[in-house]
């Protein structure tokens, strides 16, 4: 007879332990409860067993049991469909292209019925990449699946993700994979808690470790502690600039641990110690882009600080936002956070919420001048020319060597085509340029003295062009 409640205490705690011992899975309590309500309970009606009793099996039944199996793909995430993330995947595929010998070999640890790896074996032959996939997963019935191309769930696909068409055939009305896409693709089955860790094939004057590890969404289950191991031993697998790619899920564990990182296309990978980091792509222009001030102490700066200035420096502002607000939670009331999160707000066309924080920050001496330019940095951005005026002409009597706050005031009389004023604020811009804005604060401007070059060209381009217009006495002539 089948248990007659999921509030069993004594069942939920078996489910939780066997999970966590024998798969390394952590399952919480009101997980527990709904996998014995919605899958569990189902299980044990069709063994005609109670589930307590299948769970006292379970205790001395070999990982290779089918008992176990069945357990482990109940218990195991399996969400899984084609071209999950495209934008990750198009920068994975990017950086492969731009930074890997061919034939790449690339290894898909938790991919459940292997949809991830099709899927990134469709974006790399349209590329004309060579490659060798590996997929691996706990769950045999999934690799199965993957093995076969399918058959396929209609829930893997999904509105959103786009399938390209001759990737799926339907066969005797359900999905799967066409043949074509499964050259050069392998699946196994391997636990990520083992000891041993997959390699690729030994290929001509390489060595057997990985170009690009893929595991997304998978560490987030797991206890931090065991997380941390699996991560470590995936980072050791990798080339020496090679790179691992997780879901947006484990990146919040993975940068409090001390690992290195890199953003890419607003995108995260994890890479090997005491490799060479990738020039990040930047594309430098005046304006209110902030970095954390590198302390002159020798103390390291924690992993979120240096992420974040990793994040502002490449312009990955949407990653950069999630990483502000977990700092925020730790310290709410700090000003120069609340600051920097105005900043990423602007960046991201955010102006209402931009305002709401600026409203909240605390009005203090110290970080007055910058709550009056991120208000008339917002102001502009809103096409309210006479409020921003008004706010940035206040920050350059404050501080008359701010150069952001004079470019954008330039900026503000372009608008207007008041081209004698733009061309004052412009060329005061240019000269305060060699200048620190913040000089007490934890924040500096994005643009390091060093990489101000061709801001500086720009700004001389447009002074150009504005001297130009003032000569032959158009004022109001559109300056082009």
């Amino acid at each position: 007879m089948p248990d007659s409640s999921n509030d069993n205490p004594e069942i939920i705690a078996k489910i939780q332990t066997i999970a966590l011992d024998r798969l390394g899975i952590r399952i919480s309590e009101q997980r527990a409860k709904r996998l014995l309500f919605k899958r569990l309970t189902q299980w044990a009606q069709k063994r005609k067993r109670t589930l307590n009793d299948i769970l006292s099996s379970l205790e001395n039944t070999p990982d290779d049991h089918p008992l176990f199996l069945e357990f482990s793909s109940l218990v195991t995430i399996g969400d899984s469909y084609f071209f999950r993330k495209p934008a990750q995947l198009e920068a994975l595929v990017d950086w492969i292209e731009q930074h890997c010998e061919q034939p790449v070999n690339i290894w898909s640890a938790g991919c459940s019925v292997g949809c991830e790896v099709y899927s990134l074996a469709y974006l790399l032959h349209s590329r004309k990449i060579s490659y060798r996939i590996l997929g691996t997963d706990i769950d045999r019935s999934r690799l199965d699946t993957a093995k076969d191309r399918g058959p396929f769930s209609p829930n893997t696909v999904r509105a959103g993700s786009p399938i390209p068409q001759n990737f799926l055939h339907e066969q005797d009305k359900v999905l799967f994979v066409s043949e074509k896409w499964s050259k050069n693709i392998s699946f196994r089955h391997h636990n990520l808690l083992s000891e041993e860790y997959p390699r690729p094939k030994t290929l001509r004057h390489r060595h057997d470790v990985w170009d690009v590890i893929l595991c997304r969404n998978a560490l987030m289950y797991f206890p931090e502690q065991q997380a941390h191991k699996i991560m470590t031993r995936m980072i050791k697998s990798l080339r020496p600039n090679g790179s691992l790619w997780l879901g947006d899920n484990d990146i919040s564990f993975a940068t409090k641990q001390i690992f290195r990182y890199q953003c890419w296309q607003e995108h995260t990978l994890f890479v090997p110690p005491r490799q060479r980091m990738i020039p990040p792509q930047t594309s430098p222009k005046p304006s209110g882009e902030l970095l954390v001030k590198k302390a002159p102490s020798t103390t390291v700066q924690p992993p979120s600080k240096i992420l974040l200035s990793s994040c502002l420096e490449s312009g990955c502002y949407t990653l950069a936002n999630k990483i502000v607000d977990d700092m925020l939670l730790a310290k709410p009331h700090d000003p120069a956070l609340r600051l920097t999160k105005v900043a990423i707000l602007s960046h991201l066309n955010n102006i209402e919420e931009a305002f709401q924080v600026l409203s909240l920050l605390p009005n203090t001496v110290r970080f007055r001048t910058e709550q009056v330019y991120f208000e008339g940095l917002l102001y502009f951005q809103t096409n309210d020319y006479l409020m921003a005026t008004t706010k940035l002409q206040q920050v350059i009597e404050r501080n008359p060597e701010h150069w952001l706050a004079a470019y954008h005031l330039g900026c503000v009389c372009i608008e207007q085509n008041y081209w004698v004023e733009a061309k004052h604020y412009l060329l005061q811009a240019l000269q305060s340029m060699e200048n620190p804005i913040h000089t007490d604060s934890l924040w500096q401007p994005k643009l390091a003295k060093q990489n101000l070059s061709p801001v500086k060209t720009n700004l001389r381009s447009l002074l150009h062009r504005l001297q130009a217009c003032t000569k032959a006495g158009s004022p109001n002539t559109p300056l082009r």
